[in-house]
């Protein structure tokens, strides 16, 4: 059996609770909160649906549906986005749509399409309603897409690990960078990090790729749920991301 096989059918077996994947459940929404230089910046609301069987995409087991803002140095951004994946977290298609205002009136608007299948990716943007040549992708087995500013996809990848080993590579697929990240984990002792009003206890991971200045920190919970993020600015460690989860709202809607 392939590791891809294999992990695709670990992650079947463990995913399998009605409602939940690894212990994000389809009732709630979740909130994110974004900071740099401990002010807060930004925020991400998700919420997950339970998709039912569909002719034309069978796969498609999940959707995560996502708002996210960011206010800072006179630019403001406001996207939502739709990410569709299958049992085993493989984004299958994602979408988004981000406006942005700066602080002398300029705007910008960007629409994301990304549909992987196989072991290809097609990505399209459309900006200012002009749609640009399609960029295709192959990309090596297992390989994880990680769109710009969707925690939603490292959420999907990171509920599949368990706690071993100690060290492990990734592959992300990037498409702002237009290329997969070979992205090394390592493994750290227990921490505890404030959600809401209380702590708990997580495993942090401290990953780097090997070839482009992505780095930082993963903070997973007992269950392997994401709770904590944050990309390092080595450059301007003033403009360092965390993003941390803030609450979990039973039962809430969309707005």
């Amino acid at each position: 059996m392939s590791s891809w096989l294999g992990l695709w059918v670990l992650s079947l077996a463990q995913s399998s609770a009605p409602g939940s994947f690894h212990g994000w459940k389809t009732d709630c929404e979740y909130r994110f909160v974004w900071s740099q230089d401990r002010q807060k910046v930004g925020e991400t609301t998700l919420r997950w649906s339970l998709m039912g069987e569909n002719r034309e995409t069978p796969a498609v087991r999940w959707k995560i549906d996502c708002r996210r803002s960011y206010d800072r140095l006179g630019i403001s951004q406001r996207s939502s986005s739709m990410t569709l994946c299958d049992a085993a977290g493989f984004v299958i298609q994602y979408e988004d749509r981000t406006d942005v205002t700066a602080n002398v009136g300029k705007k910008a608007k960007q629409v994301t399409n990304i549909g992987l299948t196989g072991e290809k990716a097609h990505v399209t943007y459309t900006q200012e309603g002009k749609t640009q040549p399609r960029i295709e992708a192959v990309l090596p087995a297992g390989t994880r897409l990680t769109a710009s500013q969707a925690i939603e996809h490292w959420i999907l990848f990171l509920a599949t690990w368990s706690r071993e080993p100690e060290t492990r590579d990734q592959d992300l697929y990037y498409p702002d960078f237009g290329r997969v990240l070979r992205v090394t984990f390592r493994r750290g002792s227990e921490e505890k990090v404030r959600i809401g009003s209380g702590e708990i206890v997580t495993v942090p991971h401290a990953f780097k790729a090997a070839r482009e200045s992505l780095e930082g920190t993963v903070w997973l919970d007992k269950n392997s749920r994401l709770v904590q993020i944050e990309f390092i600015n080595a450059l301007k460690p003033e403009l360092t991301l965390r993003v941390t989860l803030a609450d979990e709202t039973p039962g809430a809607k969309d707005k």
